[in-house]
């Protein structure tokens, strides 16, 4: 009887943890900015790849070591960005910076819609990494926060 006690109250507090992530509202948000993170940090890798090796534009050959110079920086966040990893997609947008900087640049100096493109995605990837960032931050205060608390965080 006392092992069927146990159970049931690992079960149950499982339940409700799973109950209290469902109904937190910056766990949803969290949730849906992460897919758009993936999804923009896979289309910018392949941006750079089709701008740089595929399609160069401005008369440019295609180059192996520019294409480098782009991708392996942004890699460096790979595994970070997969463990959800919060200090990870902070430092990946300051990065985002400098790429957002030379893109611009170079859309208005040789536009292309690769070009154009590229800044587009790179826009969207900092803003759903930052949003991301911030909703899964307030997720995890939400979750420890107790009832009275959790009334004012929603606010």
């Amino acid at each position: 009887m006392s092992g069927l006690g146990k159970a049931c109250s690992t079960d149950c507090h499982k339940d409700d943890v799973l109950v209290s992530v469902m109904l937190n509202p910056f766990f949803l948000r969290a949730a849906y900015s992460r897919r758009l993170t993936l999804l923009s940090y896979t289309g910018l890798i392949v941006l750079f790849s089709l701008s740089t090796l595929v399609w160069p534009s401005c008369n440019r050959d295609p180059n192996v070591p520019v294409w480098l110079l782009h991708v392996l920086p942004i890699l460096a966040f790979l595994p970070g960005i997969l463990k959800q990893n919060l200090r990870a997609h902070i430092w990946l947008c300051f990065i985002l910076l400098g790429y957002f900087l030379a893109s611009v640049s170079t859309a208005f100096s040789c536009t292309s819609i690769l070009m154009i493109l590229e800044v587009v995605v790179l826009v969207i990837l900092f803003i759903s990494a930052m949003l991301y960032v911030r909703w899964h931050a307030k997720a995890l205060k939400y979750l420890e926060a107790g009832p009275a608390e959790k009334d004012n965080q929603v606010k």
